[in-house]
């Protein structure tokens, strides 16, 4: 599956970080380091969207929710405990990359807070729905 999310999602975050690395006159090891920072943040964002997918409330997740139940993803395989956990790996190792390829800070300060805000939707989604909601 996080092969899967690796040719979609994190394709799309792969190639903004390799454009920002060429921009930025990287050699050929940072544009490599700047892709698996990419590939890692990518699979983690989809990751927890299959989360919020999951567990989330329509009302305060911001999406439809329950779309993905019939279909592999982290979650449907492993569980959300498991998927979460994944997802942090996944962002420790793009912050890893990013400091590989000496932008440890300003990359490292995005993917974490990719995690917050995702983090944030998710405790706003699980919450349960009350009469005056």
């Amino acid at each position: 599956v996080e092969r899967m999310y690796a040719g979609k999602t994190s394709a799309l975050f792969c190639v903004s970080a390799e454009i920002g690395a060429v921009i930025g006159g990287a050699c050929e090891a940072g544009r490599r380091t700047m892709h698996a920072y990419g590939e890692h943040l990518g699979i983690a964002f989809q990751t927890l969207d299959d989360v919020l997918d999951a567990v989330g409330q329509q009302s305060f997740a911001g999406k439809d929710v329950r779309k993905d139940i019939e279909r592999p993803t982290v979650v449907t395989l492993l569980g959300v405990a498991q998927a979460e956990h994944r997802a942090a790996a996944h962002l420790d190792s793009a912050a890893k990359a990013a400091r590989d390829a000496g932008s440890g800070e300003p990359l490292g300060a995005f993917a974490g807070y990719l995690t917050q805000a995702m983090q944030m939707k998710l405790f706003e989604a699980r919450r349960p729905i009350t009469a005056s909601q």
